[in-house]
């Protein structure tokens, strides 16, 4: 199934792609000083939604990139509600960027630019000097075990503990300014939604060719989470200055 569209159907109860609450989010962002002659950056910026709310809070424009055909329709139903933002559709190594961003996000899509890293040393050249930078991260919460990176299909290095995930940045250049981590309140009400909206597709769409795969990807999500998931992975909004 496609990777894309397993994505769009999970997340369509979502109002952000991640789990994070829209009120501690503003709590971290009181810290960024924006203004309506600021440009803010998005990288895989999902549905819009946290660029749209970036944007309309500070009057700043946005930009968002994202490659998903599902959700660049969601982006621009919120650009023709009034949201001061543009998306350039297709791959985000592809884009053409002018720098000067008074702030750059990547929540959970540091896979676009072939990861922490190399995101943090692209940001580097596009934020203003005094600029910030958003990174929306996993972690390890708990090393994780055998049986659960066997769930999870990925090896122990695909993440780091919440330390090194947080000094990434200063390794770029930028300075850490303040950070914090989903709750397992907002943990649950993501995952809980995310399951939701597959049950509610599967339902919907019996006779859809992909709803065989899709009852096994539930089942797994299921399974990768509640046995395990919950214990061992975090997820971390970093902020950093430049």
């Amino acid at each position: 199934m496609d990777q894309a569209r397993l994505s769009w159907i999970a997340h369509r109860f979502h109002r952000f792609c991640s789990p994070i609450d829209p009120l501690r989010l503003d709590e971290l962002l009181a810290h960024v000083p924006l203004g309506a002659d600021d440009r803010v950056l998005d990288v895989g910026c999902g549905n819009g939604e946290m660029l749209a709310h970036v944007t309309r809070a500070a009057g700043a424009r946005g930009l968002g990139l994202e490659r998903s055909p599902f959700l660049i329709p969601e982006i621009r139903r919120r650009i023709d509600a009034g949201a001061p933002m543009e998306v350039v559709p297709g791959d985000a190594q592809d884009a053409e960027l002018v720098p000067g961003f008074a702030l750059a996000m990547c929540i959970g899509s540091t896979h676009a630019w072939g990861g922490i890293g190399p995101t943090l040393d692209r940001f580097a050249d596009l934020v203003a000097p005094g600029g910030h930078v958003l990174l929306g991260e996993l972690y390890w919460k708990s090393p994780p075990t055998q049986a659960f990176l066997e769930l999870l299909g990925a090896p122990r290095d695909a993440f780091m503990d919440l330390a090194s995930t947080a000094w990434s940045g200063e390794r770029s250049g930028f300075t850490f300014i303040r950070g914090q981590t989903s709750s397992e309140s907002e943990w649950d009400a993501y995952e809980g939604l995310y399951h939701q909206s597959i049950d509610a597709w599967l339902r919907e769409h019996p006779d859809d060719p992909d709803h065989a795969e899709m009852r096994v990807r539930f089942r797994a999500v299921r399974d990768r989470y509640w046995g395990g998931g919950r214990d061992h992975l975090g997820f971390a909004l970093l902020l950093y200055r430049r």
